[in-house]
């Protein structure tokens, strides 16, 4: 930054930036008050400071100035007199360490992309963890020399950018995208904005960023703090994890129901199910377990999985598959209730199917709370809402086979056969949790 002021009958011109650029700006230094032509021992001395400050991870800001009779814009920054530069202690904060260990478990990687000089770029990477050993450190000048497809076949292995100014960022962001990255980038300055509005997720400092940067990004940090990229990340798993879980339930209890009428169907039975009932167990399961579900608190672990494609984790041929298998396991035994009971009432064995349906897909929800921890590991008790959704359900089905039998058109049941449907329903959870301890995926 340069600025000129008048004092008395001249002009001060003042200017302030990067050591290296204002030394090629400089024609002479001050020292000890009196002005001396710039000699290269002097500017490999001051050099040699400069990466001295640098590596104790100061931030270096050097000054220089001249004096001129009239300003002329195109040589302000020419011919100036070198007077020093400052260290600046700008300690990192202290949820930073963490936020890096963390992003890093996750599978993401943090690039540092500054303008600081190299070796305080260095020193601070390595003060915050980050990890710098066997990867490469290039400078703005060293980016321009390179072409973009020089730099595509070397990104990967960059860990910082210093000395940098903002085009050289739009750069970066299209060599990391090239490679098949999705690419989030945090900018505060008018400059920022063409790299913040090509990344994937553009991020604008709230506290410093400029409007423009603002307008620019996806998302405004209103913090200035990475750490909180960092926690939104982790509750953006939370989100998409609570939304796979209810889905995933869902499948296999229709799956099951779909499948019961079916087979009833083939086999040329009385109806399996009345709509009454298809239209309650649907208002039961489909609504107070899967809403639970959805509510979910964070898993164990959730940031050290690795980032995957959100699409197709969602409905995979493994994950398909299991709903499949789940639903046919519910189907069956549904039958064999329904089939073992037929002779003797159809209204009671429908009534057994019945109950057997819905408790079995409430149970099977306590399961689906997670496709890899057991309801052990979980804790019962983690998810309160689960807990209230299971009570519900149950208190609501009783009443359906005891309270509106004739509305259901169902024969209560015995409290020996609604004793053994209730352990019978327990089948899913067994299944479910004994894949999860043998560590079978299905995603």
């Amino acid at each position: 930054m340069t600025t000129v002021h008048k004092v008395s009958e001249e002009f001060i011109v003042y200017c302030k930036g990067a050591p290296e650029v204002i030394l090629s700006k400089s024609k002479y230094v001050m020292i000890n008050g009196e002005v001396i032509k710039l000699a290269d021992e002097v500017i490999k001395q001051i050099e040699s400071e400069v990466k001295n400050y640098a590596s104790q991870a100061l931030r270096i800001l050097a000054f220089a100035f001249k004096k001129v009779k009239e300003p002329d814009i195109k040589k302000l920054e020419q011919d100036l007199v070198f007077l020093g530069f400052v260290g600046i202690m700008d300690p990192p904060r202290e949820e930073v360490y963490e936020a890096i260990a963390k992003a890093k478990e996750a599978g993401i990687k943090v690039i540092m992309v500054t303008g600081d000089h190299k070796e305080t770029a260095i020193a601070i990477a390595k003060e915050i963890g980050l990890e710098v050993k066997g990867k490469l450190v290039l400078t703005g000048k060293e980016l321009e020399e390179i072409s973009d497809e020089e730099l595509g076949k070397i990104v990967d292995n960059v860990a910082i950018f210093a000395r940098v100014t903002p085009s050289h960022k739009v750069k970066v962001v299209k060599a990391l995208k090239n490679r098949g990255h999705i690419v989030a980038m945090t900018g505060d300055g008018v400059n920022d904005a063409p790299a913040l509005k090509i990344a994937d997720i553009g991020i604008a400092m709230g506290i410093r960023g400029t409007d423009v940067a603002k307008e620019a990004a996806d998302l405004i940090l209103l913090d200035d703090n990475f750490s909180t990229i960092v926690k939104a990340v982790e509750e953006g798993r939370i989100i998409y994890d609570n939304v796979k879980k209810p889905i995933r339930y869902l499948i296999s209890a229709n799956i099951g129901e779909v499948t019961s009428i079916l087979l009833s169907e083939i086999a040329n039975l009385p109806l399996i199910f009345r709509p009454a009932q298809i239209l309650w167990m649907n208002l039961i399961t489909d609504s107070f377990p899967a809403i639970a579900l959805g509510l979910e608190p964070s898993e164990p672990g959730i940031m050290s999985k690795k980032p995957k494609d959100i699409i197709k984790e969602l409905f995979t041929l493994k994950t398909m598959s299991y709903a499949i298998f789940i639903g046919l396991i519910m189907a069956v035994i549904t039958m064999f209730l329904y089939l073992i009971n037929l002779p003797l009432n159809i209204s009671y064995a429908r009534a057994a199917a019945f109950t057997f349906i819905v408790f079995s897909q409430v149970m099977y929800a306590l399961s689906s709370r997670s496709a890899e921890n057991t309801i052990t590991k979980l804790g019962i008790l983690s998810n309160r809402s689960m807990v209230y959704a299971l009570i519900v359900s149950i208190i609501l089905q009783l009443l359906a086979i005891y309270g509106l039998p004739s509305m259901f058109d169902v024969e209560p049941l015995s409290l020996s056969d609604l004793s053994l449907i209730m352990l019978i329903s327990l089948i899913l959870i067994l299944v479910d949790e004994t894949r999860k301890l043998l560590k079978v995926k299905i995603y």
